[in-house]
C-alpha cells in the first residue's frame, strides 16, 4: 500500500506539473483600431493601439494580418508598450532599412515578424505571407525581445509612415502574439514531482519496493 502511494503521488504530481506548465498560455490580441490610410511621405505617420492581457512576456511576436502598400520598402514602422518601452522594428529605403534592396515590395498579408523565425524578412518575397525575423544593421538585435519581462496589460501602440514620395497605402489588420512567461505554481509542481520520483527511484533501487 505504501508503495502505490508513493506511485500515486509522484504519477499525480508530474500529470498536475505539466498540466500547469501547459498553462504558460499563448494569447493573440487583435486591434479594432483600424483601417487606418497611411498619408504619402508624411513621417507623422498613423497610429493604431490594441489592449493587452495581463501577463508576464516571456515572447512576443506582430502580426501584420494586412498592410496595403505598393512599395512596402517606404515603410517606418515601431511598437510602443504600454511601460513606454518604444522599439523601431523596420526602416524605410531612405533609412537603408530592411528591404532598401528590393523593388519595389507589394503588400504585407498575414505576416509574422518573430524573432526565432528561420526566415529573414530580405529573404521573403511579397505580399511576405508567413513568419520572418528582422534582423539588420538598421534596428537593434532581436528588436522584439526588448518586450521580454514586461507585463502586457495595457495599450499597445503601433505607428506606421510612409518616408519616400509616390505611393500611399493602408492598415487594415494587425495583432499581438503573446507568450506567457509560466507562473510560478507550474515551477513549484514539477518540483514535487521531480522529488516525489527521485524518491521513489532511490527506494527501489534499495529493494524497498518491487518494481
Amino acid at each position: 500500500m505504501r508503495d502505490l502511494s508513493v506511485r500515486a503521488i509522484g504519477a499525480a504530481a508530474v500529470f498536475m506539473a505539466l498540466l500547469a506548465a501547459t498553462r504558460a498560455a499563448t494569447i493573440t490580441v487583435s486591434s479594432s483600431d483600424v483601417p487606418k490610410l497611411i498619408p504619402d511621405n508624411n513621417p507623422a505617420g498613423i497610429v493604431s493601439v490594441l489592449t493587452g492581457p495581463d501577463l508576464v512576456i516571456a515572447d512576443l511576436d506582430l502580426i501584420l494580418d494586412e498592410i496595403w502598400h505598393e512599395s512596402v520598402c517606404d515603410l517606418h514602422v515601431e511598437l510602443t508598450a504600454p511601460s513606454g518601452t518604444r522599439v523601431t522594428l523596420m526602416k524605410a529605403n531612405s533609412e537603408d532599412g530592411i528591404l532598401a534592396n528590393e523593388l519595389f515590395p507589394e503588400n504585407f498579408a498575414s505576416t509574422v515578424l518573430d524573432d526565432d523565425a528561420p526566415v529573414n524578412l530580405a529573404d521573403g518575397a511579397d505580399p511576405y505571407t508567413g513568419s520572418f525575423n528582422i534582423e539588420h544593421e538598421s534596428v537593434v538585435a532581436s528588436p522584439l525581445s526588448e518586450f521580454d519581462g514586461e507585463n502586457a496589460s495595457g495599450t499597445w501602440t503601433l505607428f506606421v509612415s510612409d518616408l519616400f514620395r509616390e505611393d500611399s497605402g493602408r492598415l487594415t489588420g494587425w495583432s499581438l502574439r503573446f507568450e506567457a512567461v509560466p507562473e510560478p505554481n507550474a515551477f513549484i509542481l514539477l518540483s514535487v514531482g521531480a522529488v516525489c520520483l527521485l524518491a521513489y527511484a532511490w527506494r527501489w533501487r534499495r529493494g524497498w519496493v518491487r518494481p
